[in-house]
């Protein structure tokens, strides 16, 4: 399922950048963007997969998970359940780090804590439960250590 992995949230596309902080994030207040990327990320990575002759079968499971990879909360598979705990998996990522709280506009500790917060509801399997744990004591540790990457004047931040 890695092509359900890597397309997931392309329908991101098909969403004005100004409306996307609507649909994700700590202040999300409209869940019907995210559907739209949801349903518009299913049909271009149909029709991505189709182009380059993939297995009609897996097409139809990948676009299946795609389609409510955001609003189902329960997996359908094991390999939903994969997307679902790697989709979310990169909250927690040094990248995610150096984004998230800017463009959320709160403190990264904080955020990370927040994050923390999340993992028994968010992850459904025991590996993506483990890794985000780890995930989120490890970020910490580095916020708290004030890495470089974490300083105001890092030109990659933003």
């Amino acid at each position: 399922m890695f092509p359900a992995v890597l397309l997931h949230d392309v329908g991101w596309k098909m969403v004005p950048e100004e409306l996307q902080l609507k649909a994700f994030g700590p202040g999300r207040n409209d869940l019907e963007i995210n559907r739209i990327h949801e349903v518009e990320g299913a049909k271009i990575a149909g029709e991505l997969l189709q182009q380059v002759g993939y297995d009609p079968t897996l097409v139809e499971k990948i676009t299946e998970i795609i389609l409510e990879h955001d609003s189902r909360h329960e997996a359908i598979s094991h390999n939903d359940a994969l997307v679902k705990d790697s989709d979310k998996l990169w909250r927690f990522s040094r990248d995610a780090i150096r984004v998230d709280p800017l463009r959320f506009r709160v403190d990264p500790v904080a955020h990370v804590v927040w994050l923390g917060h999340q993992i028994d509801g968010w992850f459904l399997t025991p590996t993506g439960k483990n890794m985000a744990l780890a995930e989120q004591k490890l970020r910490l540790l580095e916020l708290q250590n004030a890495l470089p990457w974490t300083s105001a004047d890092d030109s990659t931040a933003g």
